[in-house]
């Protein structure tokens, strides 16, 4: 399903190959990137599939993500700042699409909450930001996982 060679061909030169993983099908984003996460993937590896089958949302709930319907992706983070500022990430998060969307379409969206990305009234984006703090990891980590629906 993906052109791997011209999707690379529209990175900018600084993104590195090796971090962007690509898929066609996946349970979710943010599981791949949690599971590299673990062993020991670097900070900025991220994960973009064509369809989730397990695609998640905030308090557990699924989030819908068909072939061709989106844009579904998560990046791994190590942030160097004290974890109660962790809570930032996601409306940062909110703004970026906001101002990519509003970029790339011309349109101007909005933030409901800190998770989800309207236009008009309708949910646009999703945006999943998930902690694990040290433990049996591979250190403190977050994944940041952005689900933006394009044509459902």
């Amino acid at each position: 399903m993906w052109d791997t060679e011209r999707f690379y061909s529209l990175l900018p030169q600084e993104i590195p190959r090796g971090k962007l993983h690509l898929f066609d099908e996946t349970d979710s984003t943010n599981l791949v990137i949690r599971r590299m996460a673990i062993s020991g993937a670097p900070e900025g590896t991220a994960a973009l599939a064509a369809r989730q089958s397990a695609g998640r949302g905030r308090l557990g709930r699924s989030f819908a993500s068909p072939p061709g319907g989106g844009i579904y992706m998560s990046v791994l983070l190590r942030p160097d700042v004290p974890a109660t500022d962790y809570a930032l990430l996601t409306p940062c998060a909110g703004v970026c699409v906001c101002e990519a969307v509003e970029e790339v379409c011309g349109v101007r969206p909005g933030l409901k909450w800190v998770n989800d990305v309207l236009l008009g009234e309708k949910k646009i984006c999703g945006i999943l930001t998930e902690s694990v703090l040290g433990g049996a990891t591979k250190g403190t980590f977050v994944v940041l996982g952005i689900g933006i629906n394009g044509n459902t």
